[in-house]
């Protein structure tokens, strides 16, 4: 994979390609700042990943390199991450839990231009963590948990169309913004294992956390 990183403000732009590849077809982009615990997640298109079944790293994983790289760059440790956003979704079965999550589940505050935010007392809190890009939060919190600081996620925002512009198309997505708890002791992590998101509407039942594949 060849990496591209450019400085903009306090932020840093990860592109990642693979080899061959044009500097217009990024598999993973990002936008990172140790110093605020920013981590965006600008675009993931696996079809650009153009390398063998066994050299593909999860997004996920993608994700936390390009962050604990930032952070490295502002000489701060990975637990300083805050808060995940993925930007201008597209994937679909994320998009269509979104819609369920809309239409069927409370949202603890709602406001007239499409910002929602979903906490643990609502089912939709669940089911935007269990979709696809949501789990990318979930994925890296389980596997890198120690130098996160045992972090959960507190809340997740859903922001509605308003002020997005990059075009028509992108106009209409969404953008979800999950933002982590305080840093948990090890012992204290163990004694409340967090819950295992779902994509299921209506049931407030709660599974255990495990990895998923």
């Amino acid at each position: 994979a060849r990496p591209s990183v450019a400085l903009g403000g306090s932020q840093l732009w990860i592109d990642l390609y693979s080899p061959g590849r044009s500097a217009y077809s990024a598999a993973c982009s990002h936008r990172v700042s140790g110093r605020t615990g920013l981590l965006l997640v600008n675009e993931i298109d696996k079809s650009r990943d153009t390398n063998a079944e066994g050299d593909k790293i999860q997004p996920s994983e993608i994700s936390w390199q390009s962050f604990v790289f930032g952070a490295d760059k502002d000489n701060v440790g990975p637990s300083r991450l805050r808060c995940i956003v993925i930007s201008h979704i597209m994937n679909e079965h994320t998009k269509d839990v979104i819609f369920q999550s809309i239409r069927s589940s409370t949202t603890t505050l709602e406001k007239s231009d499409g910002h929602k935010e979903f906490t643990e007392t609502d089912d939709g809190f669940y089911a935007l963590l269990g979709s696809q890009l949501g789990n990318l939060a979930v994925n890296m919190l389980l596997d890198h948990k120690e130098s996160i600081g045992y972090k959960y996620v507190d809340r997740v925002v859903l922001f509605g169309k308003e002020g997005i512009i990059f075009g028509s198309e992108w106009g209409s997505a969404r953008t979800l913004l999950m933002i982590l708890s305080e840093p948990r002791s090890r012992k204290r992590a163990s004694s409340a294992p967090p819950d295992l998101p779902s994509t299921t509407m209506g049931s407030r039942k709660r599974r255990r956390l495990s990895k998923s594949a």
